[in-house]
């Protein structure tokens, strides 16, 4: 007679009655963490598309420094099922000058992306095997570059934190993409306004490998919250890429167009 199964299926019910509050528990965290997402990303619906200038600055572990200016233009989506759309164009230096990335955020769909090399004069696909790659050697990946939406993780309420003067929401986001350079994140969004102050990065062998920070907060149309500064601090290189945000400019009438292939060569 084999007695290993039932005494199996024995232990299996015995730890079901047991700890049912665990499974409860981990239930509700889940339950608590997509709720918390979802209001973040409610309190920054209606902005319809912005436009902003930012300055890139890239510091290596001895503090040699090199500086970019790029523009950043999102269109907002206002179709279920259907993400939002990225515009990354470089100013500076000359070398890099008109390189563009152009982002289509998928919801329901998978992600995808395009790099225009104005000196190849061809836009050409990111793969999504290469969405782990440096974004033009920051520290920043073609992943960090694609704008959020909910439906791109699981969300886990794991606590509640202070965050300077604070309190701070402390997120568990697990990404759903199978090709994902991440295995999870942890985000701090503060309890008042819903902004993400930090994130913690995760590479797929679950090392914190990066930290996003954002700081100096300011408010548009007194509603839409935007950091002026944000550095991505990579743990394992020393390496740090430095954000500084330009004035945001909000619904200015970006036309879907805008932010096509053919776009990103004019």
């Amino acid at each position: 007679m084999n007695t290993f199964l039932p005494c199996f299926i024995a232990a299996s019910v015995l730890a079901a009655v047991s700890f049912p509050h665990q499974s409860a528990a981990q239930d509700a965290a889940v339950v608590q963490g997509e709720a918390i997402a979802r209001e973040a990303d409610r309190r920054d619906k209606g902005f319809m598309d912005s436009i902003t200038r930012v300055e890139m600055v890239l510091t290596d572990k001895t503090g040699n420094e090199a500086r970019r200016t790029l523009t950043i233009k999102t269109l907002q989506s206002q179709i279920d099922g259907v993400g939002d759309k990225n515009m990354v164009v470089f100013h500076a230096p000359l070398d890099l000058q008109g390189t563009a990335l152009l982002t289509h955020s998928g919801v329901e769909n998978e992600d995808r992306q395009w790099l225009y090399l104005p000196t190849l004069k061809r836009v050409k696909r990111v793969s999504s095997s290469n969405r782990a790659g440096s974004f033009v050697a920051s520290e920043f990946s073609y992943e960090d570059m694609m704008h959020l939406q909910v439906e791109h993780y699981k969300h886990r309420y794991l606590d509640t934190v202070r965050c300077g003067d604070l309190k701070c929401f402390k997120l568990e986001r697990t990404p759903r993409a199978e090709d994902s350079g991440y295995k999870r994140q942890i985000a701090y969004i503060d309890s008042l306004h819903y902004r993400v102050h930090r994130i913690d990065y995760f590479n797929r062998q679950n090392n914190h490998i990066k930290t996003l920070y954002a700081t100096n907060w300011r408010v548009y149309k007194n509603m839409f919250w935007r950091a002026a500064n944000t550095s991505m601090v990579n743990h394992q290189t020393g390496k740090t890429t430095h954000l500084i945000w330009g004035d945001f400019s909000f619904r200015n009438g970006f036309a879907s167009t805008e932010f096509s292939r053919t776009a990103m060569a004019n």
